[in-house]
């Protein structure tokens, strides 16, 4: 059993912000797009995560796990 939760695309996926890490953390402002996992439940509770990406280079950052629906 995969424990892992799985991403996928947003449906707007560039970062409101992308020149900003694209300032700290390098590459340009097209590099950088916000994704978030599939959700999950535990407890009966809904979880799912979201992060910024950048997607030449793989390095995840402002991950933040969402409660709720």
């Amino acid at each position: 059993m995969n424990t892992q939760p799985q991403y996928r695309e947003m449906e707007d996926p560039r970062a409101a912000h992308a020149w900003l890490y694209a300032r700290q953390y390098g590459g340009v402002s097209a590099d950088w797009v916000k994704k978030t996992s599939t959700s999950w439940e535990f407890n009966q509770v809904t979880y799912s995560t979201h992060w910024v990406e950048n997607v030449r280079t793989g390095m995840r950052v402002d991950p933040k796990t969402k409660i709720g629906g």
